[in-house]
């Protein structure tokens, strides 16, 4: 990802997007996606 400041609705955009493929063949609840985006994303995001 950029360096490029967006906005946090981009942001999340932008990892569902990024992370849609490594998501889709698991079945999970939300709650669960969403920690695994935040936990594999931390870095780029930070």
């Amino acid at each position: 990802m950029s360096p490029v400041k967006m906005d946090n609705a981009s942001v999340f955009a932008l990892l569902i997007k990024d992370n849609a493929a490594v998501i889709a063949p698991v079945k999970t609840d939300n709650a669960s996606v969403f920690a695994l985006l935040i936990k594999h994303n931390a870095a780029v995001i930070a």
